[in-house]
C-alpha cells in the first residue's frame, strides 16, 4: 500500500513538474511583443495591481493607447487610472480583456476607445496574439480563443490558440533579452499603459478638420461589433462600473460609424464622446496635422488634449475618489512619477527639430551619449563645435579633422572615459565591451557605413554621416537617435 502512494506521489510530482515547464516555455518562447508599443510589459504591470486600486480603467486598441495618459489624470485629478490596450485589438479583445480586468479591479469608469467599430468586416490577422498572448492561462483566454474561432473561423488554428507553444516552439534560436526580461519579472511600466507616440504628421497629412454629424447617415459597422459594443456595456453594469465610450481622431472616420456607436450609446443611455467632431476639435484646440503622429494615432501632444478633456469631463458627471488624499495609494502613484516624467522628458526631446533648440537642451548625466559615423564633408564651424560641445563632445573629437574619418566616441552616464577611434580605409571598429548602464551595446564604424546595436535593435538614424544616439541608462533603452548633417554652416537634424 505503501509503494503504491509512492507512485502515486511519483506521477503526480512528475505531472505538475511537466505542467510547470509548459507553462514556463511557453511565456518564454511567446514573443515579447515590444518595438512602438510595450503593452506585454503593460499587462503584466497590470497583473501586478494591488486589487480594487484602479478608479479608471482604459480599454482600447492602439487608438486609445496613445490618447490616455493614466498619470496625467492622476496629477491633474488624484485619479488612479490604468490605459489597457494592444495594437489592433477587436471588439471581441475589448469584452475579453475587459472581462479578465474586472476580475481583480472594481473602477467606477470604464473608458471605452470604439475606433475599431468602424469596420464593417472582420479584421482579424495575426496581429490579434499581440492581445490574446498577453491575457494569462484561464477560462476567459479559453473563450476568447473561442471566440476568435467563431468570428473568423480560426478552426485550423485554434490549438495554436489555447496551446501557444505549439506555435511559437520554433523560436528558441530568436530570444534575447527582452523574452527573458518577463519571465524574470522586469515588467515595470513608467506610465501605467500609456503609450506616449512621438512625431507629427505634419505636411503628409491630408486636410481634416473633423465630421458633422449627420443623423441621417447610414450606421456602419459589423453585426459582430455591435453585438460585443452591448456585452461590454452590460459587463460594466453588472460590476458597478460606469462604461463611458469615446473615439479619438482619424480621418478615416464617418458620420455614418459615429452612428452605429451613438445608436447603441443612446439605447444603454451611456455617453459618447467623438473626438472626430469637428466642434469638439476647435474646442479642444486638436490640430490634425501636429497633434497626430499618423491617420490613426494621437501624439504624446495630442493625448494631453484628449486626457485633459476626458479628465474634466470624468470630474463633472462622476464621483471619483481623488487618491492623493489617500496616503497609501498616494504614495504607490507617486513613487511611480519620476519614472513618468522622465519618458515626458524623453518624448519632448524627441520633437526637437529645431538644431539650435536641441543643443541648447542640456544632456542629463543619465543619458549615454554615443556618437558614431562619418565625418562631415566640410569643416566645421566655430558655432556647430560648440554646439557639439554642448552635447558633451571633447576638443580631441571637435578639433579633429573630420573629412575623411570615421569615429566612435561615447561620454555622459556619469563616466569621464570617452574613446575615440579612427579608421582607416576599409577598416571597422567594434565595440564589444558592455558600457556601464547599457547592456548589448555593439558599434561598428566604417568610412562606408555605421551600425549602432543596442540589445539587437539597430540605432544608427542613417549610415552615411554621424550619428548621435543617447541612450537613457535609468529607463534602460534608447532616448533619440538623430542623424546629424553639416551644410553652409548649419546642422541638419532627421529621425
Amino acid at each position: 500500500m505503501k509503494q503504491k502512494s509512492l507512485k502515486v506521489i511519483k506521477i503526480c510530482s512528475f505531472s505538475l513538474l511537466a505542467v510547470l515547464m509548459i507553462f514556463v516555455l511557453t511565456r518564454l518562447f511567446t514573443p515579447a511583443w515590444t518595438g512602438n508599443w510595450d503593452y506585454r510589459k503593460s499587462f503584466e504591470s497590470f497583473y501586478r495591481l494591488e486589487d480594487d486600486s484602479v478608479d479608471v480603467l482604459a480599454i482600447g486598441a492602439s487608438y486609445g493607447g496613445a490618447a490616455v495618459d493614466s498619470y496625467q489624470l492622476y496629477e491633474e485629478h488624484g485619479y488612479s487610472a490604468y490605459n489597457l490596450f494592444s495594437v489592433h485589438q477587436t471588439m471581441v479583445g475589448h469584452y475579453y480583456w475587459a472581462k479578465e480586468a474586472l476580475q481583480t479591479q472594481h473602477p467606477k469608469v470604464l473608458l471605452l476607445e470604439t475606433s475599431y467599430m468602424r469596420h464593417e468586416k472582420s479584421q482579424h490577422n495575426e496581429n490579434i496574439r499581440k492581445s490574446y498572448d498577453c491575457m494569462h492561462w484561464g477560462p476567459n483566454k479559453i473563450a476568447y480563443a473561442l471566440a476568435l474561432r467563431k468570428a473568423d473561423e480560426l478552426s485550423s488554428r485554434t490549438l495554436s490558440y489555447l496551446f501557444p507553444l505549439y506555435l511559437y516552439h520554433t523560436r528558441w534560436a530568436e530570444l534575447d533579452e527582452r523574452d527573458y526580461e518577463i519571465i524574470l519579472g522586469d515588467v515595470a511600466t513608467a506610465t501605467r499603459g500609456f503609450a506616449m507616440r512621438i512625431g507629427r504628421y505634419g505636411t503628409e497629412a491630408e486636410p481634416y478638420n473633423g465630421i458633422t454629424v449627420d443623423a441621417s447617415a447610414e450606421p456602419v459597422t459589423s453585426d459582430n461589433n455591435r453585438s460585443y459594443l452591448k456585452r461590454i456595456i452590460q459587463l460594466c453594469r453588472e460590476n458597478g462600473t460606469e462604461p463611458v465610450l469615446y473615439t479619438t481622431c482619424t480621418d478615416s472616420w464617418s458620420p455614418g460609424a459615429h452612428n452605429a456607436i451613438s445608436e447603441i450609446a443612446n439605447q444603454y443611455e451611456v455617453p459618447y464622446i467623438d473626438f472626430n467632431e469637428s466642434a469638439l476639435m476647435q474646442e479642444i484646440g486638436l490640430e490634425y496635422a501636429s497633434d497626430v503622429t499618423d491617420d490613426a494615432h494621437i501624439n504624446y501632444f495630442g493625448a494631453k488634449k484628449v486626457t485633459g478633456y476626458l479628465g474634466s469631463y470624468l470630474e463633472a458627471h462622476y464621483d471619483i475618489p481623488d487618491r492623493r488624499n489617500d496616503a497609501a495609494a498616494s504614495a504607490e502613484l507617486a513613487a511611480g512619477l519620476p519614472g513618468y516624467h522622465y519618458e515626458q522628458e524623453n518624448a519632448e526631446r524627441l520633437f526637437v527639430t529645431d538644431p539650435a533648440e536641441y543643443f541648447a537642451e542640456e544632456t542629463d548625466s543619465r543619458y549615454l551619449v554615443i556618437a558614431a559615423g562619418k565625418g562631415f564633408s566640410e569643416d566645421l564651424s566655430a558655432e556647430q563645435k560648440e554646439q557639439l560641445r554642448m552635447l558633451g563632445l571633447s576638443d580631441a573629437v571637435i578639433e579633429s579633422d573630420w573629412k575623411n574619418s570615421c569615429y566612435l566616441i561615447m561620454t555622459g552616464a556619469g563616466s569621464d572615459v570617452e574613446q575615440i577611434e579612427e579608421t582607416e580605409e576599409e577598416t571597422f571598429l567594434s565595440l564589444y565591451d558592455t558600457p556601464e548602464g547599457c547592456d548589448a551595446c555593439r558599434i561598428t564604424v566604417s568610412p562606408y557605413s555605421t551600425s549602432v546595436k543596442i540589445k539587437e535593435q539597430e540605432c544608427a538614424a542613417a549610415p552615411d554621416t554621424l550619428n548621435i544616439i543617447l541612450y537613457d541608462t535609468y529607463l534602460g533603452e534608447t532616448a533619440d537617435k538623430i542623424a546629424l548633417y553639416a551644410s553652409d554652416g548649419h546642422f541638419v537634424i532627421t529621425r
